[in-house]
Parts: C-alpha cells; sequence; structure tokens
C-alpha cells in the first residue's frame, strides 16, 4: 500500500464537480421543459402572424331595408313636412381585431332626381357601431328630412302621383382601428364615405299597398349607384375596402405586424433552440460522462488491486 491517494478518493474527486458543489442534475431536464414551452409559444405567434396577413381584409355589409318614424305632414305652401329614415346595414368584418365607428359626420339628404336638399344623416346616437373581430355587426344611420312649405309644393304632384320618390344621403363614418402586435402597434382612422339611394311610397303607391320606403343601395360615386324600385325584394351591398384607406396606412399595420409579431417569433424560436443545446449539452456530459468515469475509476481500481 503507497501513500498516495486511494481508488475511492480518486473516484470521489473525479465526481464532485468544480467549488465543490453538488452536481447540477435538474440541468438537462429543466432546459428541455424551457425549450419545449418556447417551441409551442413560438408555434403560437406563427400563428397569429399568418392570421393577421393580410393586416385588412374587406368587410361586407348587407343593406336592410329602411324604416320611417316620426312623420308629421305639413301643408304645401305653408309647413314642412318632416320624417326620420333609420338605415341599418349588418356587416361581417373577417379580421381578427374589433372595428369601431368612433365619428360620425352629417351628410346631405336629398329627393327627387333633381336631388333637391331637405336633409341631413348621420350616425344613430345610441347604435352600436362596433364590428367584432371575426363576426357580424350592425351600423345604424339617421336621416332627418324636413321638405319647406314651398319645396312641399314644387313636389306635391310627384308626392301625389309619382311611381316612387328618389330619397339620396351620404352616409359619412370614420372607421377606427387601434391593435397590438408586442412589439409593434398599429392604429388608423379612415372615412368610409358611401353615396346611398332609396325609394320612398307616393299617395298613389300607399293606396295600392305597396310599401312605404324601398330597400337601400350604397356606392362610392354618384354615378356608380343605381337606386333599387319601390318593390324590389332586397338592397344590395356596401363593401369597406382597403382602398378606403391609406396605402401609407396598410404598409404601416403590415411593417407593425412584422416586427411585433416577426421579431417576437425570432426570439422565441432563438430561445428555443438555445435552451434545447443547452439541454442536449447537459445531458450528454451527465450520461456520456458517467459511463466514461465508471471506466476509468474501474480501470483504477484494477490497478490499485494489483498494487
Amino acid at each position: 500500500a503507497g501513500c498516495g491517494p486511494t481508488a475511492h478518493a480518486r473516484r470521489m474527486a473525479k465526481q464532485a464537480p468544480p467549488g465543490g458543489g453538488p452536481a447540477p442534475v435538474w440541468r438537462g431536464p429543466l432546459c428541455l421543459v424551457v425549450s419545449a414551452a418556447l417551441f409551442v409559444a413560438a408555434g403560437w405567434v406563427t400563428h397569429l402572424w399568418v392570421r393577421f396577413t393580410p393586416v385588412y381584409q374587406d368587410i361586407t355589409c348587407r343593406l336592410g331595408k329602411p324604416t320611417l318614424s316620426g312623420v308629421r305632414f305639413g301643408v304645401p305652401g305653408i309647413s314642412p313636412t318632416r320624417l326620420t329614415i333609420e338605415v341599418g346595414t349588418i356587416c361581417t368584418n373577417p379580421n381578427f381585431y374589433t372595428i369601431s365607428f368612433a365619428i360620425s359626420e352629417k351628410g346631405e339628404v336629398s329627393m327627387t332626381e333633381h336631388r333637391t336638399p331637405v336633409g341631413w344623416a348621420m350616425e344613430s346616437p345610441n347604435s352600436n357601431s362596433t364590428l367584432p373581430a371575426k363576426g357580424v355587426g350592425s351600423v345604424f344611420a339617421t336621416a332627418e328630412v324636413s321638405v319647406s312649405g314651398p319645396m312641399l309644393a314644387s313636389l306635391l304632384p310627384e308626392m301625389l302621383l309619382g311611381n316612387g320618390i328618389p330619397v339620396f344621403m351620404e352616409l359619412n363614418n370614420k372607421m377606427k382601428v387601434d391593435i397590438s402586435f408586442f412589439f409593434g402597434s398599429w392604429g388608423v382612422s379612415a372615412w368610409m364615405k358611401k353615396k346611398c339611394g332609396m325609394e320612398i311610397a307616393s299617395l298613389t303607391d300607399t293606396l295600392g299597398r305597396k310599401a312605404q320606403v324601398g330597400p337601400m343601395a350604397c356606392a362610392d360615386t354618384w354615378e356608380e349607384l343605381v337606386v333599387p324600385r319601390l318593390d324590389d325584394d332586397a338592397g344590395g351591398e356596401m363593401v369597406m375596402s382597403a382602398g378606403n384607406i391609406s396605402p401609407k396606412e396598410i404598409r404601416a399595420g403590415a411593417m407593425a405586424k412584422n416586427i411585433g409579431l416577426g421579431g417576437t417569433c425570432l426570439l422565441l424560436y432563438a430561445g428555443g433552440l438555445g435552451c434545447l443545446i443547452c439541454a442536449i449539452r447537459a445531458l450528454c456530459n451527465r450520461f456520456g460522462g458517467s459511463s466514461e468515469s465508471d471506466g476509468e475509476l474501474a480501470s483504477e481500481s484494477s490497478s490499485d488491486g494489483d498494487d
């Protein structure tokens, strides 16, 4: 027997890590769990990036049938005739964020083919003009019509004997979007201005048991507008397209999405890959190092026995 360290002492010295602390057996499994969590989060953010591409999709609105209320008949040449037209649209929002209509601007209301001004139209004050994400919402507008006494006298033949009196109105609503993409955000407001038209019944139409008001149609310009007839079954559709938003704003939204979601994806994937490498190295060092040490110690024990 020599004075050098015994085999058991050499074995303990090899197993002990630098600094004399316990071996971190938890490092490999922990890195593996963190890596898996980061890759799952990165996959979810990638899914969000795909869902928000393109950053804005066209909104389609189905125009409901207008209704008349508050009708007060005046005396031709003396007192005005007043009425209220309530217009509702049901809109489908294919985007993954809520769209609201924060501001409404007065639009002119006119009657007859000559478009004689008779009032103003704007968003109904108590309407819920919000389109939920990936859902259906309603937007309401109210047109206040006041036909003066002299104007009523000039329109009297058409209001008595006409076959549907055309009513035109401008609908001006400001659409608002405000969304956050982690490290980026996009906020935009854009006016959605539409030219709309319908027909209301004359006295002859009312006696013929026709509807008091016909379906409504809208277009981007007066030239494109085709007013439905009083007895048509349904109105048309109104599209709030990306063309109503400045191309600069659309590019800004796409950039915010790419920076926010794309940057988050890169960080998560990089972190997951780093933790995966950490786990592989820790597990290899643990199991590979243990078998190698056991072989060396067995050899040393055999040598000590020979001595």
